[in-house]
């Protein structure tokens, strides 16, 4: 069976037959290649195998992209038991660490670990009133920082309405397949 890209190939090599002799699929016209009686025989022909092929593709593409859900899902599955063995392995460190705590125990050595408690290191944490997490504009302004971003669909609208932006212009847009 022909690939896509040789059906292609075909495809084009009859539409360069077809310029030729006006777009005429009758008899009397130039010689269909060999397998075929009329070049309107090779246009059905090639119409056929192109229908198939891509019948075939669609339903490749059905059967991958089935498999992906599959392992999307089971990589889901993978995550949410990792996640909770990582916050069992947290709990169980905590209880350790509380029970060495209220026992002014800094250190315990086992035939198999070393176990310690120990200060964290890094910034010392801070606290602050709790509204200025949700509305940090309530901060002295030295604590402030102010972020500035790229207003890019201002860009486009401006772009859009027929505005001139240095440097700056409207991009053709993408295409995609939809198989229903």
């Amino acid at each position: 069976m022909s690939t896509l890209f040789q059906l292609s190939e075909e495809m084009q090599r009859l539409a360069d037959v077809l310029r030729r002799e006006d777009g005429d699929l009758g008899e009397g016209g130039p010689e269909a290649p060999d397998g075929y009686e009329t070049l309107e025989a090779w246009f059905d022909g090639l119409h056929g195998r192109i229908h198939e092929k891509v019948d075939d593709y669609c339903f490749l593409i059905a059967e991958i992209d089935a498999y992906a859900k599959a392992r999307r899902d089971k990589a889901a599955q993978l995550a949410r038991l990792a996640q909770q063995d990582e916050t069992t392995v947290a709990r169980l460190k905590d209880r350790l660490r509380q029970f060495m705590v209220t026992n002014e125990m800094t250190k315990i050595e086992t035939a198999n670990h070393k176990i310690r408690v120990q200060n964290n290191g890094g910034a010392q944490p801070v606290s602050y009133p709790g509204e200025w997490e949700e509305h940090p504009e309530l901060a002295p302004d030295r604590f402030q920082r102010k972020v500035i971003y790229l207003d890019k669909s201002g860009i486009s609208k401006a772009l859009g309405n027929g505005e001139e932006i240095p440097g700056c212009d409207l991009q053709p847009r993408g295409n995609h397949l939809r198989i229903s």
